[in-house]
């Protein structure tokens, strides 16, 4: 007998950090489908300041261009962690890693700039965080400055951190409401999630106004291993990402629906759709399912 699988979804109450709502926002999808989507974008990676990362296969990670159909085989093994379990804090704008349960707290960095979310990969050799990235002008008629960011990682064992995503070098501008061809908002890239066992992840990008940060609502993957960056689902046709555990499935949550889609953004479908909920502020409410 034929037993079906029923995926049950937690809905937790999240304050986005998504901010006002802009006067114009990017287009949103009007209907779903099963049916595939255009096949993936590829947009060149950032490129990589410092020395390598650790490899979690027998590869090495490339200097300048996204890998070949072969890469090149790693010049040395990963270092071999010491510990199981360890917790990453920011102080001082620099991760600090401490083995539990009595490990010795050992600095990770020395750049003075993190802002934000430590992450392990899901091998754990790895550190994925947020450090500060210049400010820029989005309109010359507005013109106070809004801060960027950019992504780093570094290994749990110490090293050298390397850049892995250059927002302002390679996601798009989004057009703003003065209607002025230089009136442009840049994206940067805002909740994420990690793809079981590899080192790629997905996420969604937000944009950078003087009164927040709304959501794109879009899906892009990165590769950590190459630094390859595919789009996955154009704006208003995303949302912010979780992965299935067995790495085949995502969701995509916005203020007004929960999608699923494969994990390449095909088949895409809605689950739920709700009114959008009124925060009175200039955060947006998005929903938080749970696998």
């Amino acid at each position: 007998m034929k037993r079906i699988a029923l995926l049950l979804i937690a809905l937790a109450v999240l304050a986005g950090c998504a901010g006002m709502e802009p006067t114009s926002p990017p287009p949103a999808a009007t209907a779903t489908s099963a049916a595939p989507l255009p096949t993936t974008v590829p947009t060149q990676p950032a490129s990589p300041t410092a020395e390598a990362l650790p490899s979690a296969t027998a590869t090495s990670i490339p200097t300048e261009a996204p890998p070949t159909a072969t890469m090149p085989p790693a010049t040395a093994a990963p270092p071999d962690v010491a510990f199981e379990a360890a917790v990453i804090v920011i102080r001082d704008g620099d991760l600090w890693l401490k083995p539990l349960p009595e490990g010795e707290e050992m600095q990770l960095t020395d750049l003075g700039d993190v802002v934000d979310f430590p992450e392990f990969s899901p091998d754990g050799t790895l550190v994925l965080f947020r450090r500060e990235g210049p400010s820029v002008t989005v309109s010359p008629t507005m013109p106070d400055q809004v801060p960027t960011s950019t992504w780093w990682a570094v290994p749990v064992t110490g090293g050298s951190p390397r850049m892995l995503l250059d927002p302002l070098a390679v996601l798009p501008q989004v057009p703003g409401s003065g209607g002025l061809e230089p009136d442009l908002f840049p994206s940067e890239p805002g909740p994420f999630d990690w793809l079981p066992g590899e080192r790629q992840l997905l996420f969604t990008t937000r944009y950078l106004t003087i009164n927040g940060l709304p959501g794109n609502y879009d899906l892009w993957r990165l590769d950590v291993e190459s630094g390859q960056l595919d789009e996955l689902l154009p704006a208003g046709q995303g949302g912010r990402p979780v992965v299935s555990p067995d790495g085949e499935s995502v969701l995509l949550s916005t203020p007004t629906d929960i999608l699923v889609a494969r994990a390449d953004g095909s088949e895409r479908q809605t689950l739920l759709s709700f009114e959008r909920v009124p925060t009175y502020s200039e955060w947006e409410w998005v929903p938080a399912p749970a696998w």
